[in-house]
């Protein structure tokens, strides 16, 4: 079960200014709560809600300066809660600029402070929550808070640094109105009207594009005018396309994702199809959508096998950006390209008819004959999930490492090399080529490394981590959801683990498999 936490605040009751009193900030507060309790995911005692009304003074979560440094600092920390994957933070209330930084007015702030000594800057609440250095995190703000016919605090208006910073720390905003405008409340339906319209959204949809849309019409409609205008700010911009509460995606983000997937893919834009086909599989509940993804992005992964093996034999392939350059592109090497391809099938085709006349060497340099025979008829039966079990367990063995089940740095490099040829070999051959430790050293050179075994820097290695779909919405998945059928990723198995995720083993089995020549 994901490990969700929130932070609710919604302050009605100003302390030092009761010409600035709200009337439905903790409603709505309370509504968020609802959503994220009953349809979102989150368990009610991970939910911490903070409301500033004279109901809930005398509560340990008052919503003061000092008792939100509290709870942001001390009981969300990671070494209280864990990493968590997913954060939400929701403010209602005011809020205000002053030199350029933003803050959140709580229930004890005092405006006429010069130096807002009680108000909480949001610079130092965004930084409190990417101490979940993995999670992903969205801030929710409703502030500059009117209601109808009343006035605006006289202090600037939050937004600017917080969506620089929000952006560089890779969050996600979600803004009740743009600069400068009100944030009304509504009489008619006792909430926000903005947070009345976020918790309707989000039961139609979670993808950020379709929410920020159903958002601008439905505020205008509550609003009955066109002065609240919200927003929604994601980062890196792929992240549009991600459901922001995947235990609530609805069936109009499926249908989104699997429209936006057919796009890309005619478009030729493989590497976006296969990110937004793997976000179906992992939100979708219909067995029929989870195949034709699969299926998908086995087609696509033929495709640019077939791309790479071409090209690299003719000429550099640069995608055209139109399918009409392509004509043109391909007008001029088009027998040279076709020639290619033929040799390059038959040359497959030979090589894997050799290997299926070869008898099947399944020795090991320490345990003698037969050795590798059960993980021989897993494979040949298509097991291939047991099958990297099997491989796993065997090799775990080969270096007294079966009590572990995971390997260190010391036992890559000395595990015999006529065992991980024949290991390597019994793959290759029983999945037509699409897995085996060769396969992936092919991919890892494609992707720009060495087999040195050095680190290839982050972004190299996980370039290799998607390619192999070992990397999904950008965090490496754990070993429970890999893909144990054919239409997996190339490369996709076998593995090596460190604990329960799946990291590729090692860069430096890949120096290992360079030093053994497979």
């Amino acid at each position: 079960m994901a490990n969700n936490w929130a932070i609710i605040i919604g302050i009605n009751h100003y302390e030092h200014h009761p010409e600035r009193q709200l009337k439905y900030a903790v409603p709505d507060a309370r509504l968020i709560y609802d959503f994220l309790s009953i349809q979102a995911g989150f368990a009610p005692d991970q939910i911490l809600l903070c409301l500033g009304d004279e109901a809930h003074r005398t509560s340990p979560n008052y919503p003061t300066y000092a008792t939100l440094l509290r709870l942001l600092n001390r009981d969300l920390d990671p070494s209280r809660i864990g990493q968590v994957d997913r954060l939400w933070f929701f403010f209602g209330g005011h809020g205000v600029s002053q030199n350029g930084r933003d803050y959140l007015l709580t229930a004890d702030s005092l405006i006429e402070d010069v130096e807002l000594k009680i108000a909480l800057p949001i610079d130092e609440v965004i930084a409190s929550l990417r101490k979940h250095q993995t999670a992903d995190i969205v801030l929710v703000l409703d502030n500059c808070r009117q209601l109808q016919g009343s006035r605006k605090l006289s202090a600037g208006e939050v937004g600017k640094q917080t969506i620089e910073l929000a952006q560089s720390r890779g969050i996600t905003t979600i803004f009740s109105c743009d600069y400068g405008q009100y944030s009304f409340e509504l009489d008619s339906v006792k909430q926000g009207a903005f947070t009345y319209a976020l918790v309707e959204g989000l039961k139609q949809h979670t993808l950020p594009d379709q929410l920020e849309q159903y958002l601008r019409r439905r505020v205008a409609e509550l609003n009955q005018r066109r002065d609240q205008v919200p927003r929604i700010r994601v980062e890196p911009a792929a992240k549009a396309l991600q459901p922001l509460l995947p235990s609530a995606v609805t069936a109009a983000d499926i249908t989104v994702l699997v429209e936006r997937a057919r796009e890309a893919e005619l478009e030729e834009d493989f590497e976006t199809a296969k990110r937004l086909w793997w976000e179906v599989i992992e939100v979708a509940q219909s067995g029929e959508r989870i195949r034709e993804a699969r299926t998908a992005i086995a087609r696509i992964d033929r495709k640019l096998n077939r791309f790479r093996s071409v090209y690299s034999t003719s000429v550099p392939f640069q995608k055209p950006d139109s399918l009409k350059e392509r004509i043109e592109r391909f007008k001029s090497d088009e027998l040279t390209a076709t020639s290619n391809l033929l040799i390059y099938e038959g040359d497959q085709i030979s090589e894997f008819g050799d290997l299926i006349a070869d008898e099947d060497n399944l020795s090991s340099e320490r345990f003698g004959d037969n050795y590798y025979a059960k993980l021989r008829d897993l494979l040949k039966a298509g097991n291939w999930k047991e099958a990297d079990q099997e491989t796993a367990n065997r090799m775990c063995e080969v270096v007294d490492r079966q009590k572990e089940g995971w390997f260190r740095e010391e036992d890559i490099q000395k595990f015999p090399c006529q065992d991980l040829l024949n290991i390597d070999r019994l793959w290759v051959k029983y999945s037509d080529g699409k897995f085996g430790f060769s396969v992936q050293k092919r991919i890892y050179l494609e992707c720009g490394a060495k087999p040195d075994g050095k680190y290839p820097g982050k972004d190299m290695w996980e370039r290799f981590g998607d390619r192999l779909g070992w990397i999904r919405n950008g965090k490496w998945i754990y070993y429970e959801n890999v893909i144990s059928n054919t239409p997996a990723p190339t490369g996709h198995l076998p593995l090596l683990r460190v604990f329960d995720y799946v990291v590729g083993g090692s860069w430096g089995l890949f120096s290992r498999i360079e030093a053994c020549k497979l």
